[in-house]
């Protein structure tokens, strides 16, 4: 199937899994009718919006280039950890975008994972150690202020993984002690999170709490 054909096809897909890094779009500065676009692309304000830009820079490419820029699109997003990107355009292996099963997980939990999930009870150390983020990923989270910040940004990185990068993250939640998140996001397991009639109270009586509680290491 031709580059327009697959991107078409994909669209939604790709949208949505597709990561518009400053080393993907680097790393096609120099591909053919393409190039020339990038600066424009890198522009744009969200990633959603990179990705639109070049997809549709890539459906636009002249007939005879084609496969030449298909290939050096493929090459481009596996030597920039998105085999699963990559395979949408030539499969080769076994990674394949997140299913939609898991993304609805995550994206209808969000709002509760916001409060709840802790990303620097050595969670990213982790996630980092066995590749389900990169480098640049966990220094975008650590950028973020506040754990709800943190817990957005780390859900919208794991968003444009591949399809195993959930189990790890359950798997790194279970491993830093926070069993509580994978019973919201899974229903499984018996540790549950504080009650919202809970954690109101610890709120109501925060100041008492911090007055008479002394900490040990």
């Amino acid at each position: 199937m031709a580059l327009g054909q697959i991107i078409v096809s994909n669209f939604s897909t790709l949208l949505s899994c597709m990561n518009p890094s400053n080393e993907l779009l680097g790393r096609l500065l120099s591909v053919a009718s393409v190039g020339d676009q990038i600066p424009f692309i890198k522009q744009k304000a969200t990633l959603d919006d990179k990705n639109d830009a070049l997809l549709i820079a890539l459906v636009q490419v002249p007939n005879d280039l084609r496969e030449l820029v298909m290939n050096e699109l493929i090459a481009a997003l596996r030597s920039c950890g998105q085999e699963h990107v990559a395979n949408i355009f030539r499969r080769e292996s076994d990674k394949v975008p997140m299913s939609d099963e898991h993304r609805m997980m995550l994206v209808k939990q969000t709002r509760k994972l916001c409060k709840i999930l802790d990303p620097e009870n050595d969670l990213l150390n982790e996630l980092l150690s066995l590749e389900a983020i990169s480098l640049v990923d966990n220094d975008i989270i650590l950028s973020k202020v506040g754990f709800d910040a943190m817990t957005r940004q780390l859900i919208c990185t794991i968003l444009r993984k591949s399809h195993d990068a959930f189990q790890i993250l359950i798997d790194c939640l279970i491993v830093t002690g926070q069993t509580h998140v994978v019973y919201v996001l899974t229903g499984e397991g018996d540790s549950r999170p504080l009650s919202e009639h809970d954690r109101k109270k610890l709120r109501e009586k925060r100041d008492c709490l911090l007055r008479n509680i002394t900490p040990y290491d």
